[in-house]
């Protein structure tokens, strides 16, 4: 006979208990009574309905669906007027979206904060009282207080539950597919961990701190996940030291995007923002003097959860995952960045060769994880993506660039880039075409030969430690029509220009190279000037100069 499960919800609470008998109303409400000390007149009952997905009132057996496996419950306070009059359960909690008073109308009107409330009240009867903020939807996840007649028609700012001493994953809100699943220690898919990120961010966020926890709020996060799931733990490929590690970065990856995305707008949110930009411009003169090359990691630390004998499982996982056609990104994103530290020490103390360094690390040839090795040097900017970094800057520049190197003396490459701005049709073509001839442009203006580290497949070879080879034109965008080359390696290859000018910048902070000398000056401008990245050394003259004019022209342009 196949197990049957009773799921009881109230509030943070759940309770699982084995059904062995058929399964009544009165038998919930005895286990009710004994899981939570509530009876069955102080409660509203209402019983998960998989036709409609939705909680219905359970007002008899009938609405018990015998043939599920598990079947959930959520329990929630009835409520009690001002006179003691208890509300009928046809206006009691459920899920619905939250309802705002409005004196000028006769009932609540609806907004779309999914959050369980209370269905539409009759406010035109005067005999009739309103039920106040106190005894109305004091289970409501998010805290939002209801406003009664007898104050304005505006909704109060939301307030959030206070953080638990110990952290439970609220089964009751978890899609029932992935509850199912977990239950049954099945494999979880790349859509299965979101629906659970997506769960707990929902639910961290009603309470106090939540939109931004502190280190222990996520460490309580990852402890009670782990705790009622054990088979968590089993992450493929990740030493189970590393495990909470893991799903600790995941969550800080889940809430820093949905920040970005979805709650952006939050006033929490925006007050942080300007915190943090704030901070940033007090702090930045103090860093100087202390970072290096404007990095706030550019020797960190090991993880406490890592020792050498772990390094060396990553490192071997690395390689191996390195030699596979479908590889797994995701624990590729986390094991490099558990080797950061040892990588550092490698490369900067250790003066490990360039080859050396991408043996171990292969997947430092690709463009896409020398940039997440840059943000992972902690760039003392606001913003911590190289290209982010690379094109506002650009941007903010380019036009008065372009419009300064009419005149000057060019290459052939340079004057048929120069020529092409004036006839594109697009504006993305123009934009990218214009982006292009800027940084060609800032070598002309320091007087650079950016031609010496570009090689064209007609060019003549040169000895130059760096080269950045053009297998056909500088506008041209295809599969691998671009790669950078140190000392004789090739580092990675690309698809346009802007993506090897950036993946260059990426590889010289990574693998601690010295700028190439031919356009030594246009890199320290780009650093400077473009990307802010500001390490107390004093500036040379010439880069004061051009940044001075171009300054000027701006102001011109403005005016």
């Amino acid at each position: 006979m196949e197990r049957k499960f009773l799921l009881l919800n109230y509030g943070e609470r759940t309770k699982k208990i084995s059904v062995t008998n058929d399964l009544n109303v009165n038998f919930i409400q005895e286990n009710v009574q004994s899981k939570f000390g509530l009876n069955d007149h102080d409660v509203h009952l209402q019983i998960l309905d998989n036709d409609v997905g939705e909680y219905i009132d359970l007002d008899s057996n009938e609405d018990i669906n015998l043939e599920l496996n598990i079947i959930r419950v959520k329990i929630t306070k009835a409520f009690v007027s001002a006179d003691s009059q208890e509300i009928p359960r046809t206006t009691a909690c459920t899920p619905s979206t939250l309802p705002i008073v409005n004196e000028s109308t006769e009932s609540f009107s609806t907004c779309t904060s999914p959050v369980p409330t209370c269905t539409s009240i009759n406010l035109s009867s005067p005999s009739r009282q309103v039920p106040t903020s106190s005894n109305l939807c004091t289970n409501s996840p998010s805290g939002v207080e209801i406003i009664g007649s007898d104050v304005p028609t505006t909704k109060k700012q939301i307030t959030r539950k206070q953080w638990p001493r110990i952290y439970h994953f609220p089964s009751a809100s978890a899609p029932r597919a992935l509850y199912i699943k977990i239950e049954r220690k099945e494999p979880l898919e790349k859509s299965d961990r979101s629906r659970l990120l997506d769960t707990i961010y929902n639910n961290v966020t009603q309470f106090e701190g939540g939109l931004y926890p502190s280190s222990d709020m996520y460490d309580q996060i990852v402890d009670g996940i782990l705790r009622e799931f054990p088979m968590l733990m089993q992450e493929s490929g990740i030493p189970l030291q590393s495990v909470r590690v893991y799903w600790r970065e995941k969550l800080k990856y889940k809430w820093q995007n949905e920040r970005k995305s979805k709650d952006k707008n939050l006033p929490e949110v925006k007050a942080k923002k300007r915190k943090i930009t704030t901070e940033l411009k007090d702090d930045i003169p103090k860093a100087k003097k202390n970072l290096t090359w404007g990095m706030s990691h550019y020797f960190p630390m090991r993880p406490d959860s890592e020792d050498l004998e772990s390094i060396k499982l990553h490192k071997t996982w690395l390689k191996q995952e390195y030699r596979k056609v479908d590889q797994d990104f995701r624990l590729v994103d986390l094991k490099m960045g558990l080797t950061f530290p040892d990588r550092r020490k490698d490369i900067v103390q250790d003066g490990n060769s360039l080859s050396e360094v991408i043996k171990d690390y292969p997947f430092l040839q690709d463009r896409r994880q020398l940039l997440q090795e840059f943000a992972r040097l902690g760039p003392n900017t606001e913003e911590k993506e190289l290209e982010d970094l690379f094109f506002d800057g650009l941007d903010s520049y380019r036009e008065v660039i372009v419009k300064l190197s009419k005149g000057k003396k060019l290459h052939k490459f340079e004057k048929e880039i120069y020529d092409l701005i004036a006839v594109q049709r697009s504006d993305d073509q123009r934009k990218y075409t214009s982006q292009c001839t800027a940084i060609l442009g800032i070598a002309l203006h320091l007087k650079e030969k950016f031609n010496q580290v570009l090689y064209f497949s007609d060019s003549e070879e040169t000895e130059e430690p760096f080269l950045l080879i053009i297998k056909d034109r500088i506008l041209s965008m295809g599969n691998d029509l671009f790669e950078l080359k140190v000392d004789g390696d090739v580092i990675f290859r690309c698809d346009t220009f802007l993506e090897l000018i950036t993946g260059l910048i990426a590889s010289i902070y990574c693998f601690n190279l010295v700028y190439p000398t031919p356009i030594e000056k246009s890199l320290l401008f780009i650093q400077n000037c473009i990307m802010s990245l500001n390490d107390g050394g004093k500036v040379d003259k010439k880069i004061l100069s051009v940044i001075t004019e171009l300054n000027r022209e701006k102001t011109k342009t403005l005016n």
